[in-house]
């Protein structure tokens, strides 16, 4: 058994299993390398949103319509004779009650006219066989 540990010992291994610290420090400083870089081109390439412009509305105007003038009453005489609101009121009919339902005057047409039926034909057995 001895004979064969050492033959196995003499012969070169086929692939050289040492841990090699050159790729370990490669692979270290690519990616340091990676964060850098990525870290610049968030920092290059970062959005920048001017600062909103905020337009303001006109300040109200208020205009008094004074009765004592002429224009005034006449722009107060169209404003009444074409008021909106008036042609779009409902009145209540003459002695309506809040609540009541209204007399129903329909009358269906199968309560006054009776169907004719027709005769059942005679049966007549099939005795074939």
């Amino acid at each position: 058994m001895n004979s064969v540990a050492s033959e196995i010992a003499a012969e070169p291994l086929l692939f050289t299993w040492d841990s090699p610290r050159g790729q370990r420090t490669t692979l270290a400083a690519f990616l340091v390398l990676s964060l850098v870089a990525h870290a610049l081109c968030f920092y290059v390439f970062q959005i920048v949103y001017p600062a909103p412009v905020a337009l303001l509305p006109p300040p109200a105007r208020i205009t008094f319509i004074a009765p004592d003038s002429e224009e005034g009453r006449t722009l107060l005489r169209w404003i009444d004779a074409e008021d909106p609101a008036v042609a779009f009121t409902t009145h209540p009919a003459p002695g309506a009650r809040l609540g009541t339902l209204p007399k129903a005057e329909h009358l269906p047409s199968y309560s006054t006219i009776q169907p004719i039926l027709k005769e059942l034909p005679p049966l007549k057995p099939d005795l074939r066989v």
